[in-house]
This record gives C-alpha cells, sequence and structure tokens, in this order.
C-alpha cells in the first residue's frame, strides 16, 4: 500500500537512532568537549595540558595501541579527562579540493557542498532527517568503544572526552549541530604565525616536508621563492576559510557551552587560562595537579632534538612571523588575512 505523504512523515517520526545502544547517548554527548582550530595553533600543546597527565606520543603507535594515550604507572589516579587527537572526520566525510579548500570567498569547496543539490547524492539535505542521526550514531558509538578500552586498562570514571579537531574546520558546522549538548573550545592564534609554522614545516627539511603524507604532497618542482610565496598565499586563504567555518559553528553553538581561548593568552598565563577551563568543565583539580601539568609541558621539557625551526616543536613563541617572512611575504599575508585578524582582536600588518 502507498503511503500518503502525510502517513509517511508519520512513519518517519518514529524513527530513532538511539535505538539499541548499550549506553546512554545523551550523557555521552554531554561529555564530549571539542577543540577546534587550525593547524599549528597550538593545539596538542593545549590538548596535553588539559588532559595531564595522559601522555600522548609523539611516535607511531604500535599494533596494540588502541587508545592514543597512555599513563604514567606512577600515577594512581582516576582518569576523568581522555585524550582524542584529531579525527580527520571532516577530511573523510566531507573531503575538500584544491590547494586551499575554500573558494575565493572563503567558503568550502567540498564535496558534499558541491553535490548537495543531487537527490541520489547519499548525504544529500533531502535526506538529513534520516543520514544526520546516523552519522551522530556513529561517532557516539566510536567514541564509547574508546571509553570502553580505557577502562580495561585504567581506572576510568566517567571521562570528558577531549576531541582535538586541528584541521578540517570546514566540517565544524556539521559536526557541532550533531552535538548541541557538548562543549566546544575555539582556539584562537594569530594567523600569520599559524603560516608561518606550516611555511617551516612544509619546506624541505622541515617536519611536515619530511613525513610521508608531507613527501607525496611536497614531491616535485623546485623549492624557489615563488613555490614558498604561493604556498605563503593559500595557507593565508585557507586559515581564514578555517576560521570562518569555525566561527560559524561557535556562534551557533549554546553561549553556555562555548568558549574562545587565544593562544598568545595561554602563552603568556597558562595557569589562568586553564584554571578557568578547569571551572568551566567542572574539573576538581587543585594547585600542585596545575603547576605538574604547566611543568611537564613547557617548551623547555622537549627533548633537544625534538624542537627547532624545522621540526614540529618550533618555538612556543608569539610574533615570530616578523622575523621569517620576508616582506613581500608579510604584505601578502596582511592582505589576505587583515580583515579576519581585526574581527579575531590582533592588530593588521
Amino acid at each position: 500500500m502507498r503511503l500518503t505523504w502525510g502517513k509517511r512523515r508519520e512513519a518517519e517520526a518514529t524513527y530513532s537512532p538511539s535505538g539499541g545502544l548499550q549506553f546512554d547517548d545523551d550523557r555521552l554527548e554531554s561529555r564530549l568537549v571539542w577543540i577546534w582550530s587550525a593547524p599549528r595553533s597550538g593545539s596538542t600543546w593545549f590538548l596535553r595540558l588539559l588532559t595531564h597527565p595522559v601522555k600522548i606520543p609523539d611516535k607511531k603507535p604500535g599494533p596494540d595501541d588502541y587508545l592514543g594515550f597512555r599513563v604514567p604507572k606512577s600515577w594512581p589516579g582516576t582518569l576523568r579527562v581522555l585524550p582524542i587527537p584529531t579525527t580527520f572526520i571532516g577530511f573523510h566525510f566531507d573531503p575538500v579540493v584544491g590547494e586551499t579548500g575554500y573558494t575565493e570567498g572563503h567558503e568550502p569547496k567540498s564535496l558534499r557542498s558541491a553535490l548537495d543539490n543531487k537527490v541520489s547524492y547519499f548525504f544529500s539535505p533531502m535526506y538529513s532527517d534520516v543520514w544526520k542521526p546516523e552519522l551522530r550514531r556513529m561517532i557516539l558509538v566510536r567514541f564509547n568503544r574508546m571509553i570502553e578500552h580505557a577502562r580495561d586498562e585504567y581506572p576510568v570514571d566517567d571521562p570528558l572526552l577531549m576531541i582535538k579537531e586541528a584541521g578540517g574546520g570546514w566540517s565544524a558546522p556539521l559536526i557541532m549541530s550533531l552535538f548541541p549538548s557538548s562543549r566546544m573550545i575555539f582556539l584562537v592564534r594569530d594567523g600569520r604565525d599559524v603560516v608561518d609554522s606550516q611555511v617551516a614545516g612544509s619546506s624541505p627539511g622541515g617536519w611536515f616536508y619530511e613525513s610521508a603524507i608531507g613527501r607525496s604532497l611536497s614531491a616535485g618542482g623546485d623549492w624557489d621563492p615563488e613555490r614558498r610565496a604561493k604556498l605563503v598565499r593559500n595557507r593565508s586563504h585557507a586559515w581564514v576559510g578555517d576560521v570562518k567555518s569555525i566561527r560559524q559553528a561557535y556562534e551557533t553553538h549554546d553561549p553556555e557551552l562555548r568558549r574562545m581561548v587565544r593562544y598568545e593568552d595561554l602563552l603568556a598565563d597558562p595557569a589562568e587560562q586553564i584554571r578557568a577551563l578547569n571551572d568551566w568543565l567542572g574539573l576538581k583539580r587543585g594547585g600542585n595537579w596545575l603547576d605538574r601539568a604547566i611543568e611537564a609541558n613547557a617548551f623547555d621539557s622537549v627533548r633537544g632534538k625534538a624542537r627547532g625551526p624545522d621540526k614540529i616543536y618550533r618555538s612556543a613563541s608569539s610574533g615570530s612571523w616578523r622575523r621569517n617572512r620576508s616582506e613581500e611575504e608579510q604584505r601578502s599575508m596582511s592582505a589576505i588575512m587583515n580583515e579576519t585578524l581585526v574581527e579575531l582582536g590582533y592588530e593588521s600588518g
């Protein structure tokens, strides 16, 4: 029997994406803390501060590593915060194209945005009433399994999940719309320092250039001034696009469940910034914990060979772009980023 439009809508209303789950999905959603930023905004340091004494290894994990972190054997406490480094879900669910991933107007150039007027497209907006709840369900099931694995190794008590998304900013509006009861932190850094760090890492000898993915993306061609200048322009456009997308998600999220943190403020007074976030997150942590977290994750504590101008641990400073970028590159960055920088409270170039 063919259903009328009204009957079909009534049938759709009975659909329940939470059916059959072995955990409280609403409770788990409320324990998610999303940290969104452009790449090279200090997000790894920030995550380590928030999740101390958990250690996030720098090296490739072993075959039995189901967590992506470890806890010192000498620490006897209960884990109430678990780190999740970048999930890359935006790159896979909603991939972008082009050298920046954005149009000249800094709108995402994603596969989903290009196909959203095609009804046969699997993730068509015409069918978002079913695929959005299922995407939410899949993400929650994945995170819940991580908690289960963590409980196999450590004492874990109803943890907060700190999810660092340093990349994939174009997907922030969609992802955050799926989790309105979660918390959101927008980590902001001066885009000129962000681009300066990205260019250094992508240059020959840099940490990203020498990585497997970096070699595949950077292979071929001479690394001449014009190529570097082009990278500066592309990365500047990408920073503006990431910030615009993340801000869109931030501004539509519940004000009580969102916070904006400036990297420069975190660098100047990490104790004050982390203490305020602990209060907001309802974490009972004393001064001793805070002192240890800051000391253990200080730039000076990084092994000498692991830090430097071309390393992933680069300088832990602000304003380096003025020393490292040529006058022409500085003008190029400013022309692209000035408006967004001023909107975020930074001085124009």
